[in-house]
């Protein structure tokens, strides 16, 4: 758990820093600061997904457990 944690902070402080380098390539004109836009999306994108990755696994933990207890219920 701590590693996804790990990795998802690293893709967010990688988008910000290729933000970062979008913002001073379009104020110096450079055309490289289009890619540098994307990649900083892609990453956005990445640390967002490894977060709803995590989410989704405790929500189905979550309703697994509600399964089990309405089972118990009923062999009662």
């Amino acid at each position: 758990m701590k590693k996804e944690k790990i990795t998802q902070i690293l893709y967010f402080t990688a988008s910000i820093a290729f933000f970062i380098a979008a913002i001073i390539g379009f104020s110096n004109g450079n055309d490289m600061a289009v890619v540098w836009l994307c990649l900083g999306s892609a990453m956005l994108c990445l640390g967002s997904s490894s977060s709803g990755r995590k989410r989704k696994s405790k929500e189905n933990d979550a309703h697994e457990n509600e399964k089990k207890c309405d089972e118990e219920e009923i062999q009662k």
